[in-house]
């Protein structure tokens, strides 16, 4: 986060390098949290009840 903040900061502004920053991360963390549930949905035991 802090080096796309950096990549995109201009001196004296705080929202450019954040936006870009915030957005990279929402974007991680949407991806970290749709492949955590795809992994543990298909590592369920085969013998837990579906109801």
């Amino acid at each position: 986060m802090t080096a796309v903040y950096a990549a995109r900061a201009v001196p004296g502004q705080f929202v450019p390098g954040a936006r870009a920053a915030f957005l990279t991360t929402a974007a991680f963390t949407l991806l970290a949290s749709t492949l955590a549930a795809l992994i543990l949905r298909s590592h369920r035991p085969a013998h837990a009840k579906t109801n």
